[in-house]
């Protein structure tokens, strides 16, 4: 199982809850991959939004872990709120992780640093 966590960052930190994102990944789509997580294969295009329409993702630096370290390759800036995974998918294995810090977003008011995990499975 891959998990993946998403980091908002900010001042403090907080678990961040199901309410406060929403990630898609294109093909999951009928599935809650914060709860249920993704398989390797299931790794295609990431979507995330922030569920305050307040606020939208402008930029997040994404990398897959192992245990404490970087696999494949060191993270990836992307601007916007969406990126492919493929070039991920090779190095994933069972128990890694996605973690995705999320750099900017509009409206950056009252924000708290989040963390949302999905596993991959």
């Amino acid at each position: 199982m891959i998990t993946l966590f998403l980091l908002l960052a900010c001042a403090a930190f907080k678990p961040a809850s199901q309410s406060d994102f929403r990630v898609v990944v294109q093909g999951s789509e009928h599935k809650n991959i914060i709860l249920e997580g993704l398989k390797p294969q299931e790794m295609t295009f990431l979507t995330i939004h922030a569920m305050d329409s307040n606020m939208e993702v402008t930029e997040f630096e994404l990398l897959l872990a192992r245990g404490q370290s970087p696999v494949g390759m060191p993270g990836m800036i992307v601007s916007g709120n969406h990126v492919g995974l493929e070039k991920l998918r090779p190095f994933a294995k069972t128990g890694d992780r996605l973690v995705v810090k999320v750099r900017k977003v509009k409206s950056q008011a009252d924000l708290e640093e989040k963390i949302v995990t999905i596993p991959i499975k």
